[in-house]
């Protein structure tokens, strides 16, 4: 099992696996330490002070919510845990609690979110030169979302310009969907993944550096498999070997996102 550094000690991780990660010492391990037969069960061992919960396939189906979620997550919320949400949606932190209310939830009993989308946010807007990338404002090739709702980066902090399919006029390539190419009126051109991936494959020869903010390959919509971003750009990285730029995940549970959350619950204590 693939594990990373973490300084978050006392906080338990639950992932799309369904099952309890304990987090120790300065290193979370991606897979249970010990079974245990439920959230109350953790809750009131009094070792944890707070649950960090994933969206998708965690708390609902993309349709639906599942049921003995809502009342565990209603159950952390009485006995006092913080409880945060953790998703590798490309989507930013601001309303993601809100947006669970559909699915039953109350959005009181979320204490804080990031999303890997936050990340990305961040790492444009003010952390560029961390990660090697050109200094604001940057022309961009962005792959976008259209009918599971468009994504705007016209957000003057985050300083970047949509080309269309202009490559030779990029910086570099920022991708939050795969359904389209997002042009410069503000518009987005509908595109397959097949095209999405070979468009890639051919930015890939200027070597532009690629920042996916969202990792996933696939997300869960009631009985079927959406594509996500990481599936583009693995497929377009992956097998083609030239493919040599600098690719920027935000995902979780890396170090990053695990901190940026734990830090926001230790500042409402």
């Amino acid at each position: 099992m693939r594990s990373v550094e973490s300084g978050l000690p006392g906080f338990v991780l639950h992932g799309a696996s369904g099952r309890l990660t304990t987090i120790r010492s300065r290193r979370l391990v991606c897979m249970a330490s010990s079974t245990r037969q439920g959230l109350e069960e953790v809750l009131s061992s009094g070792k944890y002070e707070g649950i960090l919960l994933d969206q998708f396939g965690v708390l609902h189906d993309g349709r639906t919510a599942y049921v003995e979620a809502i009342n565990c997550v209603r159950l952390a919320q009485e006995t006092g845990a913080k409880v945060a949400i953790v998703s590798n949606t490309s989507r930013r932190s601001a309303g993601c609690a809100a947006k669970l209310e559909k699915y039953g939830y109350e959005e009181s009993w979320f204490d804080a979110a990031v999303t890997s989308g936050e990340l990305a946010f961040e790492v444009l807007s003010s952390r560029r030169h961390e990660f090697g990338l050109p200094e604001s404002p940057s022309k961009i090739i962005h792959t976008n979302w259209i009918e599971r709702g468009t994504i705007s980066v016209d957000d003057p902090r985050l300083g970047v310009l949509p080309v269309g399919e202009d490559i030779d006029s990029a910086d570099f390539i920022l991708c939050h969907g795969t359904e389209g190419i997002s042009l410069p009126d503000g518009t987005v051109k509908p595109a397959s993944l097949d095209y999405l991936v070979a468009f890639l494959k051919k930015c890939s020869a200027r070597k532009l550096p690629l920042v996916c903010a969202n990792p996933d390959i696939v997300t869960v919509d009631g009985d079927e498999l959406i594509t996500m971003p990481g599936k583009q750009t693995y497929s377009a990285s992956i097998n083609n070997s030239t493919f040599g730029a600098q690719l920027i995940e935000a995902e979780h549970p890396r170090q990053a996102s695990c901190q940026k959350v734990t830090r926001t619950l230790e500042g409402q204590s």
